[in-house]
């Protein structure tokens, strides 16, 4: 009776699952998705006096064309608004151009105005700007590279969203991919260097980028700029990061790639800020001739990057977030000490208004994979991962002196550490 009782009880277990297992056949429902918040933004001010501003309506009769790098601006004559820009006053032309006027040549039906470049607070008394707009890489504008040379080097269009280039600079072959998919954008990033004839280094990133929420504010008053903040939230990514390399000798690279893979204008009022998508690498390798390493790691990640300038002082904003490290890859050897680190700050944001003038040098999510191994009385081996939220800062075109580079966050993981590691 024991044994009966207790395959009994097996069997009205066994039911029981069968039951739960075969009771819920239908398919699990996906839940709905979020709406995003639409763009907004705000716009008030007060000029300072003499300023002369030309509206949208004047704008869109008069203006003939613009060059935002030479600060050119040709109207056709005949529009009142016109009448009052003269030499030395400060111009703002609706979601144009600003700054101040450096000379006013007429001629035949035109009138050619060159300005300088004007800080905000020239333009404005009081002001309150501020925009909460979402980045999406569907419809964005198709990549340009532009090198040191100020040579253009337009991305081939291998799709309906789809781009890639490829650039030789120094000892390297810079190739870049990329795919606007809607909401994401799925790139891929190969840095590699040939010795000899053959391929003894490449450095890869490769994955997908999330759509973002980018937002600003600025507060002038009484001409001094008492507030400025950017913030970007939701900088999701899910990428690996890789480098393979073979007797590659050394190698110091901390080059930011001349390539701006997309430009978001956003508008607020009569001023467009431009953020500008780039891409920076960091490489610092010394590889003997017998030496190689193989190095992998997944980066997943949600964090928030930016800052904000108040009362004189600059406090970081956004964190790492949700992030982790997996699928790790640590291979390195040699008859001698080798290291090799590879890095990536992507996104690598940049705002400039107008196109023209930097409000943000850059504010970057990175990432970097390293490995070295030692010999002698203290053979060791390790593999690291750093995860960093860094932003530049430079209040100039806010009419302060206060440029620096500020960490955000800086994440390390030791994932490989064998032998006698002191």
């Amino acid at each position: 009776m024991k044994h009966r009782s207790r395959f009994s009880s097996i069997l009205g277990l066994v039911a029981l699952v069968v039951l739960v297992v075969t009771g819920c056949t239908d398919d699990p429902v996906a839940p709905t998705p979020t709406p995003d918040a639409p763009n907004s933004s705000s716009y008030t001010a007060e000029y300072k006096d003499g300023v002369v501003v030309i509206d949208s309506a004047s704008t869109d009769r008069a203006l003939i064309s613009v060059d935002s790098t030479k600060r050119n601006v040709v109207f056709r004559t005949g529009d009142a608004a016109l009448a009052n820009i003269a030499v030395g006053k400060p111009l703002l032309i609706w979601r144009t151009a600003m700054g101040t006027v450096k000379s006013v040549t007429p001629s035949g039906g035109e009138i050619r105005v060159v300005l300088e470049k004007a800080t905000l607070p020239t333009i404005y008394k009081n002001a309150s700007i501020s925009y909460d707009n979402l980045v999406k890489w569907e419809g964005a504008t198709k990549p340009i590279l532009v090198d040191a040379k100020g040579m253009e080097h337009v991305m081939t269009q291998v799709g309906p969203d789809s781009f890639n280039v490829e650039i030789e600079w120094g000892d390297f072959v810079y190739k870049v991919d990329w795919k606007m998919a809607g909401d994401n954008a799925n790139v891929t990033i190969n840095v590699e260097k040939k010795v000899l004839q053959g391929l003894r280094a490449r450095y890869t990133l490769a994955g997908t980028i999330e759509k973002f929420r980018t937002k600003s504010t600025i507060e002038i008053t009484n001409g001094t700029t008492t507030q400025y903040s950017v913030e970007n939230s939701n900088v999701a990514g899910d990428v690996k990061l890789s480098l393979s390399v073979i007797g590659s000798g050394n190698d110091a690279v901390n080059f930011e790639f001349p390539v701006t893979l997309i430009k978001i204008p956003v508008n607020v009022g009569p001023l467009v800020v431009v953020v500008n998508v780039r891409v920076q690498v960091v490489i610092n390798a010394v590889v003997p001739p017998d030496g190689s390493s193989l190095i992998e790691a997944t980066f997943k990640y949600k964090s928030g990057t930016g800052f904000k300038f108040s009362q004189g002082n600059i406090l970081g904003l956004g964190g790492a977030g949700e992030h982790k490290e997996e699928k790790i890859k640590a291979q390195t050897g040699a008859s001698t000490p080798i290291g090799v680190n590879f890095g990536i700050g992507f996104p690598r944001l940049e705002f400039k208004l107008f196109d023209a003038d930097v409000l943000v040098p850059w504010m970057q999510t990175a990432l970097l994979v390293g490995g070295d191994f030692t010999t002698g009385v203290h053979p060791c081996q390790m593999m690291k991962t750093q995860f960093i939220g860094a932003a530049g800062v430079d209040m100039q075109m806010l009419g302060i002196t206060l440029k620096r580079n500020t960490t955000l966050w800086t994440m390390e993981k030791v994932h490989l550490k064998t032998g006698d590691c002191k």
